[in-house]
């Protein structure tokens, strides 16, 4: 199926139901578009034309200008089929007065994403500072284009350009791909007008583009396109993975995924199959999906697989083309679930710091226990060394009482002796002094007068001797009392000091333990507050752009209603003036003839 516009009725919207501008909004390499006001709604379209004349002002060849027109009802009859927010809207086809034909097509608000992406750039080289985050916003906008893409293959479409030129971004982030000239209907389109880069004719680049290394021709976009779309080969929904992937790359790494300077040079990168450095290599989940879109044919993404990786990318799931290590998947649930993983890591440090604290008592009180054990058993020793010394004491006072009796007996003994001295001394007197008698008498009185004198002498000497080990043996005792009392006090003394310290211990535990969990608990509250915030957050961010988006929605169906209602208004009119031979509305003030495309 195709449109002929030779063979369109004459009732076909004409050139006088707009106002054209005196210069166009744009030219491509196979068309003209123009922002224009249609006089019969209240509102701005745009109006995109064949080319008729080469950059040079030169007339297309027919054969030439026959391939663009035939392009144009192509784009015509492909829209007409796509229904989606972020696929841009054909209302109607018309015919100007010239007889070149021309779609009438909704005019989107925004600005492309390659002019985007030259202000970054030039950005970035006037400070050195990267726009990661701005790069990042635009991946998350690029999601919608992903859709229209799923949407375009699931009734056999191709785009065959999508390329950063050919993407509108809104005032509210909402994308638009535009420019579906030559996209690909593969259920009705012919496979015999491909046309690849290396076997275009030169004297063609000249007359469709001004700069033919990205110049917008049958196979597609430099540098944007892929080998087997540049070689020429059947479109396939393939191709449009790989130049969204290479877009995708571009809004990334902030360049294409190959540089441009000839084209003889780009096909002989493409053709060596060497895949071009990751996209983002801090990011390697980007940049796999990326890579993964670029990869050989056979290992691309569909586009409902690429949707589904860029939402688990932008949602924060796990990607399910990418193999992650352990670490990676802690990394990406800690980034997913931020407030619980807060919540989590506040609840181990203050475990952490409650083992800690716990650890750091224990052992405190161990100490003290020891200190304690040692101290009673210094004590117990210093009591054991003055019950010794005690005894030793008794054992001097038992000495010392038997040197006592010994003196004593020894001194009834030295009594005895001089008594018997004595009586002898009176025998002796009493007897001749010349007798024999006398002198035994008087040797043996002496003797016994020795013998007392000796007994006293030593009695004296024991007596002493006795008296002075008593003596010391007292002296060592009440020092050795004493000091048992001193040990006695110190090892009560220490007792108290280490049940103290216990006692204390266990009070600064109890109060670390107590911290701790209150610690736990506020910051368990406050992870649930973060955590309720964000889902609330989120839930109302759904909730705005899914108003807006009904509400998008809602105006481009109120449009479509108000074009369907004027038109069967028109009808009417027409019926009711007798059809299109009949009267019909005075004919508007001559207008000036619109510019030359």
């Amino acid at each position: 199926m195709s449109v002929d516009f030779d063979t369109v009725p004459d009732e076909i919207v004409t050139e006088h139901a707009f106002d054209w501008p005196p210069e166009p909004l744009g030219a491509g390499g196979m068309a003209v578009v123009y922002q224009a006001r249609d006089r019969r709604l209240p509102r701005e379209v745009i109006l995109k034309k064949p080319r008729t004349h080469s950059n040079l002002g030169d007339e297309l060849a027919p054969d030439l200008r026959r391939q663009l027109e035939q392009r144009l009802a192509s784009e015509a009859l492909i829209l007409a089929q796509l229904q989606h927010p972020s696929i841009v809207t054909i209302y109607e086809v018309g015919r100007s007065g010239d007889g070149a034909p021309f779609c009438v097509l909704e005019r989107v608000e925004g600005r492309s994403l390659g002019d985007l992406l030259e202000e970054l750039e030039a950005a970035e080289a006037e400070d050195g500072q990267p726009r990661t985050r701005e790069r990042l916003e635009l991946v998350s906008n690029l999601l919608a284009i992903a859709e229209a893409l799923a949407c375009a293959h699931e009734r056999s479409i191709v785009h065959r350009d999508v390329t950063p030129y050919n993407i509108l971004l809104g005032p509210r982030g909402e994308a638009t791909l535009i420019d579906w000239g030559i996209a690909k209907d593969l259920r009705t389109q012919r496979l015999d007008d491909e046309l690849a880069l290396d076997e275009m004719r030169p004297e063609d680049a000249a007359a469709l583009a001004i700069d033919r290394r990205f110049a917008t021709i049958c196979a597609g976009t430099p540098p944007y396109v892929s080998l087997e779309q540049a070689e020429g080969k059947p479109a396939h929904p393939s191709y449009d993975i790989y130049t969204f992937g290479a877009t995708l790359y571009h809004v990334v790494a902030g360049r294409p995924p190959f540089q441009l300077d000839k084209l003889d040079v780009f096909l002989d990168d493409l053709r060596q199959g060497e895949p071009p450095p990751p996209a983002s290599p801090q990011d390697p989940e980007l940049s796999g999906i990326i890579a993964r879109a670029m990869a050989p044919r056979e290992d691309r993404f569909t586009a409902n697989e690429l949707v589904r990786a860029l939402k688990e990318y932008l949602t924060g799931e796990l990607v399910f083309s990418h193999r992650y290590s352990s670490t990676g998947r802690l990394v990406r649930w800690v980034r997913k679930r931020r407030s619980t993983a807060v919540a989590l890591v506040a609840v181990v440090l203050a475990a952490v710091f409650a083992a800690l604290t716990w650890s750091a008592m224990s052992e405190r009180a161990q100490r003290q226990a020891r200190e304690a054990a040692e101290a009673r058993a210094e004590a117990s020793e210093a009591l054991a060394a003055a019950a010794a010394r005690e005894r030793e004491v008794a054992e001097a006072e038992k000495a010392r009482a038997e040197a006592e009796k010994a003196r004593a007996e020894t001194a009834a003994i030295a009594a005895d002796k001089e008594r018997e001295a004595r009586e002898a001394q009176a025998a002796a007197d009493r007897a001749d002094r010349n007798s024999q008698r006398y002198k035994d008498l008087k040797g043996i009185a002496e003797a016994k007068r020795r013998d007392a004198e000796t007994a006293r002498a030593t009695a004296t000497t024991a007596a002493s001797e006795a008296e002075g080990r008593a003596t010391a043996a007292r002296a060592a005792a009440d020092q050795a009392r004493a000091e048992a009392d001193r040990a006695r006090q110190d090892a009560e003394r220490t007792k108290t000091e280490a049940a103290h310290s216990i006692e204390t211990a266990a009070r600064e535990r109890d109060q670390a333990v107590a911290a701790a969990n209150r610690e736990r608990d506020q910051a368990v509250l406050a992870a649930v507050r973060e955590r309720d915030d964000a889902v609330r957050d989120r839930d109302d961010a759904v909730a705005a752009a899914a108003k807006e988006r009904d509400q998008a929605r809602r105006e481009r169906d109120e449009a479509i209603a108000d074009r369907d209602r004027w038109r069967q208004r028109a009808e009417r009119l027409e019926d009711e003036l007798g059809g299109p031979s009949g009267p019909t509305e005075p004919a508007p003030a001559p207008e000036p003839a619109p510019p030359p495309p």
